[in-house]
């Protein structure tokens, strides 16, 4: 379950029922795209996602995280303006730049709240960088029609894309665990010892 804060009330959104209902996997003979979740234009969003609010005002956007300049590359970077400590209005995307021509180190990631125009904008764009329809290219033109924004979350997020940010977020999770975590704990320890005297 994911908790959201809809029109001053708090509520809890069935993640699951959602993507059951609205999410399809999409297989592909070749990388042409990076998303690969798509939402099915069956119906609405339910309100807990239709309804995201801040500071009573609708967010179209992404969570926004900064990361090291010589990361960039790795990420769909923004530039824009602060319009409270959180949000920013974002007035520029670009997909993986490169440090020395990034506009930021400010990087769109996690999880996006988009207006469902962006669908068509999909299907119009062209590949893009790595050779793949880029989703940072059609928020690129849906800023030329309304507003959009980013959100600095809080929290901690695990890059699960790389090997060593799965594994990060693996043991973070069996460590959390009530069940398992003194086991993995110990694991941890034997496997330290072991490679100490190796």
């Amino acid at each position: 379950h994911r908790h959201a804060q809809t029109r001053g009330e708090a509520r809890f959104v069935d993640a699951d029922a959602v993507a059951a209902r609205f999410v399809r996997h999409v297989e592909q003979d070749e990388r042409r795209q990076a998303q690969r979740l798509h939402l099915q234009g069956e119906g609405q969003l339910p309100v807990e996602l239709r309804g995201v609010q801040h500071d009573h005002e609708r967010v179209h956007g992404s969570g926004l995280e900064e990361v090291p300049h010589d990361d960039t590359g790795k990420y769909g970077i923004v530039s824009g303006h602060s319009t409270d400590p959180r949000l920013m209005r974002i007035e520029g995307i670009v997909e993986k730049p490169r440090p020395d021509v990034a506009p930021s180190n400010l990087a769109v990631v996690g999880r996006y709240v988009l207006d469902t125009r962006i669908f068509d904008l999909l299907e119009s764009t062209r590949p893009g960088a790595g050779g793949e329809i880029q989703l940072t290219d059609a928020i690129a033109a849906l800023l030329q029609e309304q507003p959009v924004n980013a959100y600095r979350f809080d929290g901690v997020r695990y890059d699960c894309g790389t090997k060593l940010g799965y594994v990060h977020a693996t043991l973070r999770l069996a460590l959390d665990d009530v069940e398992i975590g003194n086991e993995v704990r110990r694991l941890m320890a034997d496997l330290t010892q072991e490679e100490s005297a190796g």
